[in-house]
This record gives structure tokens, C-alpha cells and sequence, in this order.
């Protein structure tokens, strides 16, 4: 008998698929934003257009900043581990790279700190979402991406 996780019921959950981010520091996942709507039975798809929850990831020190949409669809089709930051060859990419977003100036970007869902809002039939800078000392800062 298995549990919802893939591991043995009572045991550990066995990852089927472990997204990494080669060109990344240790931070890697440190935002991790799924599709579904907190307190409801709604989700939401950031790039397949479709109803399947996609994920959303990011890491610090990696060029350009940049923020990983792993489309929810393609999910089921990967295993072991996917290195996010390699080039998408398929004519349905599993992850899209959204590079050059978070801002850099005129202050650096202090690093992640949270990320959620906002729901489509700008009426394009496609989730939103927001992440937010780790900023401490001095104002924060955030990013709709939409």
C-alpha cells in the first residue's frame, strides 16, 4: 500500500521528480508558489492555459534572477531530478525561464522572502502572482508578475 506521496504508508515520501537549479547558489527553492488558492477549492495555471496547478520557483545568485514556472501539466511526465535552469528543447516546455524581472536598481534586490498566488489580476485568463523581497532594515519591495 502506498501513501499520497509515493512512499510506503507509515514511511518517508519518495520525491518522483526533485526539481534543481545548477546555475544557483543554496537558495534554490527558497520561493516555492503552487497554483491552488488558499481556503478554497480553486486553482490557478500561470502558463498552460489550461486547469492544472503550475509551480513556481526561485533562487538567489543565479544571473539575471531568475523566477521558474513549471508547467503543472507537464509534471506528471518528469522524473528524478529536473535541472530548471537547462535549455527547454520541447514544443511544450516543462519549465518556462522568466529572467532580467526583479529589480535591480536603484537599490539591489534583497533576496526572496515570500511568494502567492493572485488571481488573474488582469483579466487575461491566466494566474498571477507576486513575490516579495527579504528586506531587512529598509522598505521591502514586491513584483506582480501577470
Amino acid at each position: 500500500v502506498t501513501g499520497p506521496f509515493l512512499g510506503v504508508m507509515g514511511g518517508a515520501p519518495a520525491a518522483s521528480v526533485r526539481f534543481v537549479d545548477s546555475m544557483a547558489g543554496n537558495a534554490f527553492g527558497v520561493i516555492n508558489v503552487g497554483g491552488g488558492i488558499l481556503g478554497t477549492s480553486a486553482n490557478v495555471s500561470f502558463v498552460g492555459g489550461d486547469t492544472v496547478s503550475d509551480l513556481v520557483l526561485a533562487g538567489q545568485r543565479e544571473t539575471g534572477d531568475p523566477v521558474y514556472i513549471v508547467n503543472g501539466a507537464m509534471i506528471p511526465t518528469l522524473s528524478g531530478s529536473v535541472d530548471v535552469s537547462a535549455p527547454q528543447t520541447a514544443v511544450i516546455p516543462s519549465v518556462v525561464k522568466i529572467l532580467n524581472q526583479i529589480p535591480q536598481t536603484p537599490l539591489t534586490w534583497g533576496g526572496f522572502s515570500v511568494g502567492s498566488v493572485v488571481p488573474d489580476c488582469d483579466g487575461d485568463q491566466y494566474g498571477d502572482f507576486v513575490v516579495g523581497e527579504f528586506a531587512f532594515g529598509k522598505a521591502g519591495r514586491a513584483v506582480v508578475f501577470h
